[in-house]
């Protein structure tokens, strides 16, 4: 397994966890039920875990994709970049999860903690879906706007500007 294939499978679980324990946090909120509220935090963790491993395992994928050809290296160092912000973000995330858990180890969660766990959780889940987004646009040249791909006859895809 390669670093761009481990990196692939690693950057699921942050999007996918703060998506997923976003919505069970708001279930739980609905019905009020404590422990519905702790499995969505315990989404948060390890989503904050993941994030930590999708932004490492990204360097090593980064070198592999490089040298294909057609790679555009904007797009490379735009998704780095907002790689970072949302590897923080999640990581804070999940940091503050754990916190709350481990403050209310035998208590209820209070539902201003949830709520502003939750708030905090939309906003990550908008920065992971943007770099997920940034992220596919590196080898999904179809997500790219105002490109499409065009065969030459040298066998390669060549971006054209729609624009």
């Amino acid at each position: 397994m390669s670093s761009a294939h481990l990196h692939l499978i690693i950057n699921h679980i942050p999007v996918l966890g703060v998506l997923f324990g976003a919505a069970i946090l708001v279930y739980g909120l609905w019905r009020s039920q404590d422990a519905i509220v702790r499995v969505a935090l315990g989404l948060f963790v390890a989503s904050g875990l993941g994030a930590v491993g999708a932004y490492f395992s990204g360097e090593g994928a980064e070198e592999i994709v490089e040298e294909l050809p057609g790679m555009s290296h904007a797009i490379i160092e735009a998704h780095e970049e907002v790689a970072l912000i949302a590897f923080i973000l999640t990581a804070v995330l999940g940091a503050a999860s754990l916190g709350v858990l481990l403050w209310r180890r035998r208590t209820d969660i209070p539902r201003l903690a949830s709520m502003t766990l939750l708030i905090a959780a939309l906003g990550v889940f908008g920065v992971l879906a943007y770099t997920a987004n940034t992220g596919g646009q590196i080898r999904h040249t179809e997500l790219r706007d105002g490109t499409r791909q065009t065969p030459s006859p040298d066998g390669i895809d060549h971006e054209e500007d729609d624009r």
